[in-house]
Formats: structure tokens, C-alpha cells, sequence
């Protein structure tokens, strides 16, 4: 719990501050693309990193649950891109590009905490 927690604070304050460095430089509607972009990208990777932890690092579960994690976010921008498309309340682009920029920065954020763990096998001690 720790761990997730560990990840989800700061996944909570990256993705507030992208979308905070975001909101000058668009209108109405790209400030609701970056809202939905945000609701897509946070609970996504919450529930992917909570379910990676699950699994020992190296061990086929751990391998399918990241492909499938993997999976799950390339889904979720076509999901998104598909919804987004044809509203006309929503900027298009400026959701899918922020979609994309947070799942990235969130994906390193990931590889981090990953990481940084002070419990479990990923504990920085058997890092050469």
C-alpha cells in the first residue's frame, strides 16, 4: 500500500500541474480536453500500477500484467480519440495531445517509483 501510495501522490500532483501549466495557453474547450484527458490518464495508470504490484518483478505475471497495462493506455487512446472526435464541446487535439503527454510522464513517474521502493524486491539494494 505504501508503494501505491508512494506512486499516487505524485502521479496526483504531476498530472495537477501539467494540466495547470496547460490551462493559460487553451480555450473552453481545450480546458475540457484537458480535464478529460486527465480523468483518463490518472485512474488508468492508478489501477495499472496497483495491479503491476501485485506481481514479482521478472515473473510472467509481472511481465503480462505491464503488457497488458501497456495495452490498456494504447486502448484508451483510441477510446478517448473516438469519443473526443466527433463532440464538438471538446477540443480534439488538444486532448489526444495531452492525453499522450500525460500518459508518458506518468509512465516515468511509474518506472520511478518502481524503482524507489523500499519494500519489495525492487528496493534499491539489488540495483548494480
Amino acid at each position: 500500500m505504501r508503494r501505491w501510495l508512494r506512486f499516487a501522490v505524485p502521479a496526483l500532483v504531476l498530472t495537477a500541474a501539467l494540466v495547470g501549466l496547460w490551462w493559460p495557453w487553451v480555450d473552453g474547450e481545450g480546458r475540457r480536453g484537458l480535464l478529460v484527458a486527465a480523468g483518463a490518464a490518472l485512474p488508468l495508470h492508478l489501477a495499472a500500477f496497483g495491479i503491476l504490484l501485485r506481481h514479482e518483478p521478472g515473473s510472467t505475471g509481472f511481465l503480462a500484467v505491464w503488457a497488458g497495462g501497456t495495452l490498456l493506455r494504447m486502448l484508451a487512446v483510441g477510446l478517448v480519440a473516438g469519443v473526443v472526435w466527433f463532440r464538438e464541446d471538446v477540443d480534439p487535439l488538444t486532448t489526444l495531445l495531452a492525453l499522450a503527454g500525460l500518459l508518458v510522464s506518468l509512465l516515468f513517474l511509474e518506472i520511478w517509483a518502481m524503482q524507489a521502493g523500499e519494500d519489495g524486491p525492487m528496493n534499491g539494494s539489488e540495483q548494480r
